[in-house]
């Protein structure tokens, strides 16, 4: 149900959470900002939203939304997410929490956020703060909040195996904490750079799963470019007609019914390839 979604840790965080919860004397939803942070999947930011918006704790929200606020209204310069940045915006939220309602004080500064100090050509000269922000008397709305060098994007290569025959295809179970953990693929080789379909057959990578199949290929895939946030995937499927079981690919291989395969959670990467070539 969350396949596409790409909030598989989240989903799996919700349930770890529940289960925790109900091991707990009395199964009861914490209500305070430190047990909060011990549930599974909740962190400083979550925690503080349910404290002071369900609980009514003092306890500052601080988004991105909330850290472009203050970072313009105090003059913050140090880059988003460094300790100096997050310890100053920290200080300043909990300065300015509302004492009698801490939940709609924070929603406040984070739609104010959202809607007028927007990280982009904000509308300052009809803001109600411009007369104490920092950024707008210094002329530095376009600079602050900084931010650190952003990630370079990491370029990977996949060549998926599709091994099967009319009945059956194989699929594999990603594992190791890696995007897409605990979905399912095709038998799948990565390369550290773009291979031509021969150099690919010619490795040992190949050799290992394929050896024992006795099939040929009967399709070899354009290359298909995917995005992910930090990373950029150029993958091609090579279609193999065999009704043996592939060699040791990365994680067990097992057989699926070729009509069930879209019961399975799947990279969007994978569920597209599979809807728009039509081949199951």
């Amino acid at each position: 149900l969350w396949q596409g979604l790409g909030y598989y840790a989240r989903a799996r965080n919700m349930h770890a959470a529940a289960r925790q919860i109900l091991g707990t004397p009395g199964g009861r939803f914490p209500d305070n900002y430190d047990d909060l942070k011990k549930i599974r999947g909740i962190g400083d930011y979550t925690a503080a939203a349910i404290a002071s918006i369900c609980f009514g704790q003092q306890v500052p929200v601080v988004d991105g939304n909330v850290t472009r606020v203050l970072s313009r209204l105090y003059g913050v310069r140090d880059p988003i997410g460094s300790s100096k940045s997050v310890k100053a915006i920290r200080k300043f939220a909990s300065e300015l929490m509302d004492g009698e309602d801490p939940g709609r004080h924070n929603q406040a500064v984070m739609e104010f956020g959202a809607l007028h100090c927007i990280p982009v050509k904000p509308d300052c000269t009809n803001c109600p703060l411009n007369r104490s922000c920092y950024a707008y008397g210094h002329n530095l709305t376009a600079v602050i909040p900084s931010r650190k060098k952003r990630t370079g994007i990491r370029h990977r290569y996949f060549h998926y195996l599709v091994i099967g025959d009319s009945r059956r295809i194989w699929l594999n179970r990603r594992t190791g904490g890696e995007i897409w953990n605990l979905l399912y693929e095709f038998p799948m080789i990565e390369t550290t750079g773009r291979t031509t379909p021969s150099e690919l057959m010619q490795g040992a990578d190949w050799k290992r799963i394929t050896e024992n199949l006795g099939g040929t290929v009967s399709l070899v895939s354009p290359e298909i470019t995917h995005r992910l946030t930090h990373q950029l995937i150029t993958a091609r499927f090579y279609h193999i007609s065999s009704s043996e079981k592939p060699g040791n690919a990365k994680g067990e291989c097992f057989p699926v019914r070729k009509e069930k395969i879209r019961e399975y959670p799947l990279p969007q990467l994978l569920a597209d390839y599979i809807r728009n070539a039509n081949f199951l």
